[in-house]
Parts: structure tokens; C-alpha cells; sequence
């Protein structure tokens, strides 16, 4: 099983992806083990729809920790995923310890995984410049040389498509994939993406 994490700043919608993706394999039912900063481990098993209602918010910092999420991507071959859903990185330090951990875990994660999915709100990008904390992953992730993938989520919110395409006149080394977590929309180009990258090891 190919272990992928979904990373990006505070509510770019790493979360709804996860689940979204979820809800594309066909899965009814999400196993979540929810990985707390200090150290105790919470497993729960919801439905896909109560799962969007319970883990999902417009609040900052929903996920303390890594919430692990198993996402069958192609039953008929037997390959597995297991998404690793992260606390949002930023800049400035938190005055939340728990908060603080779980980036440091997911920092951890970023050097360690298999493969990594980076979640841009495409709204909040600035002259389609990333921020200095995603410019960060996306380096990073370069010099791992691991399968990446850039998402521009909230594609649905005013100005995206114009951030968007002056990122990509910015970066032609680096194809985005666009999306909508909310609507749904772009979820089957991610599955096919995972898809055509996830191995069995």
C-alpha cells in the first residue's frame, strides 16, 4: 500500500478531498484513525456523508493531528491507498501545543511519505504566487522526488481561474489539478492521478 499525504495551509480543504476521494471509490463507509498530537490514537467508522459533516468546517485547524483515511483505488487490481489527512502548516507558530505537535507531525510526514498531494486554496493566491509555506512543499517535494501532485481546490470561488492561469504562465514545470472539493468537481482526475502512480509494494 502506497502511503499519500495531503498537505497545504489551514482549510484549503485537505479534509473534503480525502473524503471526496473516498466517495468516488464507491466506499459507504469511512474507517478514520485519527492520529492526536499527543500520542493517543482515536478510531472511528462513519458514513461517508456523516464523516463530511463531522470532520469538515470552515474553522481553522479542524485537524490537530493525521487522520488516516484507507481509499481502495483500484479493487480489481488490489491496490490500496491510505491517505494521511494533515494539520495545516503556516508560517507563524500557533499558541496551541496540541496545534504546534501536529505540524511538526505533519512535517514528518512530508520527508517520510511515499507520495504526496498539495492542496492550494486558488482563491487566496496572491498574482498566482504561492505562499512562502507552499512554495516550501512544493520544494521539498522536488528534492524527495516522490509523485506530487499540485490540486487548486476551491476552483468554485471568485477569482480562482484568474490566479490559477497566472500561476501557470509563473510555473511551467509544475500541472495543476483543478478542483472543487465542495461540488465534487475535478475528483475524478485526481482518482486517475493516484491511480496511474499508486504501486503494491
Amino acid at each position: 500500500m502506497r502511503q499519500c499525504l495531503v498537505i497545504g495551509s489551514p482549510n484549503v480543504g485537505k479534509t473534503l478531498l480525502c473524503l471526496r476521494l473516498a466517495q468516488a471509490c464507491g466506499l459507504k463507509w469511512a474507517f478514520i484513525m485519527h492520529e492526536l498530537p499527543d500520542g493517543a490514537v482515536q478510531e472511528r467508522v462513519l458514513t461517508i456523508r456523516d464523516a463530511m459533516v463531522t470532520l469538515v468546517s470552515p474553522r481553522r485547524y479542524t485537524t490537530v493531528g493525521i487522520q488516516t483515511v484507507g481509499v481502495g483505488m483500484s479493487a480489481a487490481i488490489g491496490r490500496r491507498l491510505v491517505l494521511h489527512d494533515s494539520t495545516g502548516l503556516s508560517e507563524e507558530s500557533h499558541d496551541d501545543a496540541l496545534i504546534r505537535r501536529g505540524m511538526a507531525r505533519t512535517l514528518t510526514l512530508m520527508v517520510q511519505t511515499e507520495q504526496i498531494v498539495h492542496v492550494v486554496d486558488a482563491a487566496a493566491l496572491d498574482k498566482g504566487v504561492l505562499s512562502p509555506i507552499d512554495t516550501l512543499i512544493l520544494e521539498v517535494s522536488r528534492e524527495r522526488n516522490v509523485p506530487y501532485t499540485l490540486v487548486f481546490n476551491k476552483m468554485d470561488a471568485p477569482g480562482a481561474a484568474r490566479q490559477t492561469e497566472l500561476y501557470r504562465k509563473r510555473d511551467r514545470r509544475t500541472r495543476p489539478l483543478m478542483m472543487s472539493a465542495l461540488r465534487g468537481q475535478g475528483v475524478d482526475d485526481m482518482q486517475r492521478v493516484l491511480s496511474r502512480t499508486n504501486v503494491v509494494n
